[in-house]
């Protein structure tokens, strides 16, 4: 959220507050930080604790007043359309604490707004990686485990896509009428699982973007179409597209595919067109995912000036993960550089033993000749942690 009408005094504020938790954050309830938090300039989507037992979520951010979504233009001669001077209350930004299901979850996911609340965010990622936590972790509290840190790491490095779960109920009862191949075996066998390794996920991923290509490639045209696919706006918004192909109501359906009929027809089509050549199927039945995922992680400073690998000035890696994963992973193009979606660290707190694990993808230390430099990429691209113990004053 931007507001370009900022007011200084709200910034001063703002900072006041935030200065207070430095000095006694160790006393405060989820309440406290909620109630100092919401004024933060920054937009942000918060979980707090506290070892009172509780657990919060709170927006924060300075969001315009004005009327509409903010996602398209407004007639700026009108006077209604225009922002207000002084932006939205941050009491009114949204809150929560201690739900009833013992849980809560933000993973740049949709926040439908209560009842009064403004609309703060009006373009997220989709729901699926959202409802793939809710769900690991219902299952374990259903279960009567007691969380620990060792299961949120896994919850952390899950690559289980729920997306191709949804597609793959449409996709597998038409495989029967496939020739067989082992690109076909690897796709019906596949764990949903999108690890380097996976072949499964190649040959999935590729009939996936079949799929879309063929649905919305005719709108856009598919040389723009194509060009989309490289670019950020796809990794975000994607899930938009998806919600269509996956949608089981005629009149989303229609404009599109006619009917469900009609979509089993494209989809029947996609699989023939991808299974029927042979030259294809070969070359995604030895194409493990990791291959297609290459990237290098680059030294801001010095990552471009073509020195040797032995420097270790840059590191090679591959990308787990997919956009709907968990342990998101997308790759792209932003600003005409390559770029993409991983998770910038990982950290789990244990409030009960003061406790905080810890992982970077790189290291601790900027100084490329340091050991330090890449003390963390193995743990990080194996899902391991460091552990530090946490001492407080009593």
């Amino acid at each position: 959220r931007c507001y370009s009408g900022f007011r200084g005094h709200r910034l001063v504020e703002s900072l006041d507050q935030l200065s207070g938790l430095l000095v006694d954050w160790q006393e405060l309830s989820v309440l406290d930080l909620q109630q100092r938090l919401r004024v933060a300039a920054m937009s942000a989507n918060l979980l707090l604790a506290d070892r009172r037992g509780s657990i919060g979520y709170q927006q924060t951010g300075v969001q315009p007043a004005r009327v509409g979504s903010g996602l398209f233009p407004l007639d700026g001669r009108v006077a209604a359309n225009h922002w207000q001077a002084a932006p939205v209350d941050p009491a009114r930004l949204l809150s929560r604490k201690d739900p009833s299901t013992g849980i809560l979850v933000t993973a740049n996911n949709d926040f439908a707004p209560a009842a009064g609340s403004p609309l703060a965010i009006n373009a997220h990622m989709g729901n699926v990686r959202k409802g793939r936590i809710e769900h690991v972790l219902s299952t374990l509290l259903d279960n009567k485990s007691k969380l620990a840190a060792s299961h949120m790491s896994a919850i952390q490095c899950d690559v289980t896509s729920d997306l191709a779960a949804q597609y793959l109920r449409l996709l597998r009862p038409l495989f029967a009428d496939l020739p067989p191949s082992p690109a076909l075996v690897s796709l019906r066998d596949w764990d949903l699982r999108y690890t380097t390794e996976s072949v499964g996920a190649t040959v999935f991923e590729h009939v996936l973007w079949q799929i879309r290509d063929a649905v919305f490639g005719k709108l856009f045209g598919i040389a723009a179409w194509h060009s989309l696919k490289s670019f950020a706006v796809m990794a975000e918004f994607v899930h938009y597209f998806d919600a269509i192909i996956l949608s089981d109501s005629p009149s989303v359906l229609r404009p599109w595919m006619d009917d469900v009929a009609g979509r089993e027809a494209l989809l029947q089509r996609v699989l023939r067109d991808t299974f029927g050549n042979t030259t294809l199927v070969s070359h995604l039945a030895s194409a493990p995912y990791g291959e297609s995922r290459r990237f290098t992680m680059a030294n801001i400073v010095l990552g471009e000036l073509g020195l040797p690998s032995w420097t270790g000035v840059n590191v090679n890696a591959q990308l787990p993960g997919s956009r709907d994963t968990i342990n998101q992973g997308s790759l792209f193009i932003q600003h005409g550089r390559p770029s993409g979606f991983a998770p910038s660290w990982r950290a789990i707190a244990d409030l009960g033993d003061l406790q905080l694990a810890t992982v970077l993808p790189g290291g601790p230390s900027g100084r490329f000749a340091s050991n330090l430099y890449t003390a963390d990429v193995k743990a990080y691209f194996s899902c391991g942690l460091k552990t530090l113990n946490l001492q407080f004053k009593e």
